[in-house]
């Protein structure tokens, strides 16, 4: 899990409460294939893979995340995201956005709109 705000957990570990969140680290738990150079064309060939899939909870912060999004406000760590995901080892990338988002404790149920204008 990580949030958009911070992108915490993806390349280091980080703690939200619920145990330690860490992408890269779990990745790190199973076994990757040397670096492709033979395509110099890809930008990516330079990465090691994995067999391995990972998934990830996005918090886009509730409704007040989800109205800076549609604002653009969060432009660049969407960007960072993207980056992140083209460069992971993971073989395919499960992304949750705005995971549970009928939880009213996650607080997008105070302008559900808002959710949808997100995306």
């Amino acid at each position: 899990y990580t949030d958009l705000e911070t992108l915490k957990g993806l390349w280091e570990p980080t703690d939200y409460g619920s145990g330690v969140e860490y992408a890269d680290g779990a990745l790190d738990l199973f076994p990757s294939s040397p670096p492709n150079n033979n395509q110099n064309n890809n930008p990516h060939s330079n990465t090691r893979s994995s067999s391995t899939g990972i998934q990830i909870g996005l918090w886009l912060s509730g409704a007040q995340g989800c109205t800076s999004i549609a604002m653009g406000e969060m432009d660049d760590k969407i960007n960072l995201l993207v980056a992140y995901l083209e460069r992971s080892r993971a073989s395919k990338v499960f992304l949750r956005l705005g995971y549970e988002f009928d939880n009213p404790s996650f607080g997008y149920s105070e302008d559900p709109a808002m959710y949808i204008l997100a995306f």
